[in-house]
């Protein structure tokens, strides 16, 4: 079990405060044989690249180049490559102005070894420091930081914190959990809501707390003594850990707001409304993804955004690394097969293969060209489904007799009486 941090990044100018940002993070943030990261670098100059590449692989942190020079900026873009690359089971997510000491980090592995649900979720609570005690703040001890930062946090006190977030764009949760979700989408670039719109996903997915009524709204803040609004709601997911004294702070910097960002900023708002609705209304249609360290290379014969595809997110991030392809555009079972060759898949998936003529064509390609497969359907008993690598119910091996025809155990007879 360990964690990766993922930071997303992007520079052109070294005259930008984010140059020197990234440099102190890079020297001074916490690394352990459990606490694993990754910088990802959307389209930095190649001359701030080429500086801050050294001194995270110096410290062991993997630095990932995007390239992507000429498209608008997108954290999210980031954070999906960082989580899709990432070999840890958790993954969280740490701008460079967010900072922590080492007691932080020590607790927060500690805490993660206690979680039980593969779709267990805590976000971590931000103080924004005010500028005169950023530079205090990074010159004191451990203890005296937490001390502090907390107590200032308790009496309020804004000449040391200007404002704080019991909800911030660092997460911890399992990194299963989030392919499965689909990450951050991909409609949101520059800067605005692209966070609360994941949130608003994982949050549901969690089912760790009642949504709040008027979900959608954003009439209420994160300390709203009402439970409405989504802000709300996400402040349920950071309170435990603030009340522990675990949360990052986040150093000053000039906003440098302006037009554009004001711009992106409303255009991102719309973005988020009109994906709340979808996702209320059973609208949303994000695929999984791409689970890249699984042992097995699996094509799903089914569209990315069928019913089928996003229902069965879970199952699809379990089972493999999965690529989906519309069954409509595989000419027949030949060209099935060279497909599989071509991008060398180890297995096809298809749902029910008596569905259609043209599926179970090709499904009985696959049994001829003995191409490994799983079928998958809902089964017998409530609540379930099978998987099956054998065939489909009657023309599967599985039923076969040398699988059932013997004894039970006593332990197994009781089991069967309990469930029926």
């Amino acid at each position: 079990m360990s964690l990766t941090y993922i930071t997303p990044y992007n520079c052109s100018d070294k005259n930008s405060y984010l140059y020197e940002r990234a440099k102190f993070f890079l020297q001074e943030s916490y690394v352990s044989d459990f606490s694993k990261r990754i910088f990802v670098d959307f389209s930095s100059s190649k001359d701030i690249s080429d500086e801050l590449e050294p001194i995270a692989k110096a410290r062991g942190i993997r630095y990932i180049r995007l390239n992507r020079h000429g498209e608008l900026y997108s954290s999210g873009v980031c954070r999906n490559v960082g989580a899709i690359e990432a070999d840890t089971q958790f993954i969280s997510f740490q701008d460079v102005d967010l900072f922590a000491n080492d007691s932080v980090y020590k607790a927060i592995e500690s805490r993660l070894g206690k979680y039980k649900y593969f779709n267990e979720l805590e976000l971590i609570p931000c103080l924004y420091l005010t500028e005169n005690f950023s530079r205090e703040y990074l010159d004191m001890t451990d203890y005296d930081q937490n001390f502090t930062i907390h107590q200032a946090y308790l009496e309020n006190d804004k000449e040391i914190i200007h404002m704080y977030a019991p909800a911030s764009s660092c997460k911890l949760l399992d990194r299963k959990f989030y392919l499965m979700s689909g990450g951050m989408h991909k409609e949101f670039y520059g800067h605005g809501f692209e966070d609360f719109e994941l949130h608003y996903r994982l949050c549901d997915m969690s089912k760790k707390y009642y949504k709040t009524h008027e979900p959608r709204s954003h009439n209420y803040m994160y300390d709203s003594l009402d439970y409405k609004g989504y802000r709300t709601f996400f402040s349920m997911f950071g309170r435990p850990l603030m009340d522990e004294g675990l949360y990052f702070v986040h150093l000053w910097h000039d906003n440098h707001v302006g037009t554009n960002y004001q711009k992106r900023n409303r255009i991102n708002r719309g973005i988020f409304e009109r994906l709340m609705n979808e996702y209320d209304s059973g609208k949303s249609r994000i695929t999984p993804l791409p689970n890249i360290h699984a042992k097995e290379n699996i094509l799903i014969l089914a569209s990315k955004k069928s019913i089928n595809a996003t229902s069965l997110k879970q199952l699809f991030v379990e089972i493999g690394n999965c690529e989906f392809v519309d069954e409509k555009i595989i000419a027949n079972s030949d060209s099935l097969k060279e497909l599989v060759e071509d991008k060398q898949y180890d297995r096809v998936f298809f749902f029910n293969p008596y569905g259609n003529e043209h599926r179970l064509s090709l499904y009985r390609g696959c049994k001829e060209y003995g191409i490994p497969y799983y079928v998958f359907d809902r089964g017998a008993l409530n609540n379930s489904w099978f998987i099956d690598p054998n065939g489909f119910n009657g023309d599967s091996d599985s039923y076969s007799r040398k699988r059932w025809d013997h004894e039970l155990t006593e332990e197994q007879s009781i089991e069967v009486e309990e469930y029926i």
